[in-house]
């Protein structure tokens, strides 16, 4: 207790914070960049940059913009932190199960990551309901995230003439509609604010 009291006082990181946000975040990070080298002419290659965009869209956004929104104690809470290391953990199942050697006619592994990408929404929604904050946006985001993996997921399964290809060029749409309804979000919330770091 006496931890998080001095923490509220001088502002700085808890050590819980300082595990995610400043150990686990940039080690994920770089172990998403180092996957990326060399560079690829592939679907699975676009989608993988997706989702490191995404990741670092959503890093930039808790450790800039979330700073004005919520004060320190907020920031500090077990769900909070926690569900941002469950994010984390989402990104990296999605980028890990989206290479191109798992693209097979089975389409199992392939599928975790557009289920992976869906639930990050869900962590999302999760937070913002406990913090009270942007509730009505991440309600529909995660709906939004839901259906499409759910059609997505039926037209893999159900359509029998499903090819490889069509389900990267599918995954590689879901991923990028995901990733510009959550920039498109965050760029209007923020738009002309002055930004500390």
């Amino acid at each position: 207790m006496e931890n998080d009291s001095n923490y509220q006082i001088s502002g700085s990181k808890s050590l819980k914070q300082k595990l995610v946000y400043d150990l686990f975040y940039p080690a994920i990070l770089g172990s998403m960049l180092y996957d990326l080298v060399p560079i690829k002419y592939e679907i699975t290659y676009i989608i993988r940059l997706f989702i490191v965009a995404f990741y670092l869209f959503d890093y930039c956004h808790l450790m800039i913009f979330m700073k004005e929104q919520l004060n320190s104690k907020q920031r500090n809470t077990w769900t909070y932190v926690t569900f941002d290391f469950i994010v984390s953990c989402l990104f990296i199942i999605g980028f890990k199960y989206c290479a191109e050697e798992n693209f097979t006619e089975y389409f199992i592994l392939p599928l975790l990551t557009i289920w992976a990408i869906a639930l990050i929404p869900l962590c999302f929604y999760k937070y913002a309901k406990e913090l009270d904050y942007e509730k009505v946006f991440y309600r529909y985001y995660l709906l939004c995230s839901i259906v499409l993996a759910l059609i997505f997921t039926g037209i893999v399964l159900f359509v029998n003439n499903s090819s490889i290809y069509a389900l990267k060029f599918g995954l590689l749409l879901y991923v990028t509609i995901i990733v510009i309804i959550y920039f498109c979000y965050v760029l209007r919330k923020h738009k002309g604010r002055n930004i500390k770091i």
